[in-house]
């Protein structure tokens, strides 16, 4: 009985190693699709956040100003 319930144990844990070596399957076309509209939408918003920085100011910050 000690030797089953061993051997179960062994098994319930390898099944979670097993499971990160699993080897994605490769992407059908919609897949493919998918992903560039990802890539194209995050270098959209990649476009979009360099745009932001650069329109701010170029002032220096000075938190210690009222302090002095």
């Amino acid at each position: 009985m000690r030797v089953i319930l061993i051997a179960l144990v062994i098994v319930l844990l390898a099944i979670p190693a097993h499971a990160q070596r699993a080897r994605g399957k490769p992407q059908s076309a919609a897949g493919q699709q998918q992903s560039a509209e990802k890539k194209r939408k995050a270098a959209e918003e990649d476009k979009a956040a360099k745009a932001a920085i650069e329109r701010l100011p170029d002032k220096k910050f000075d938190p210690w100003r009222t302090m002095r």
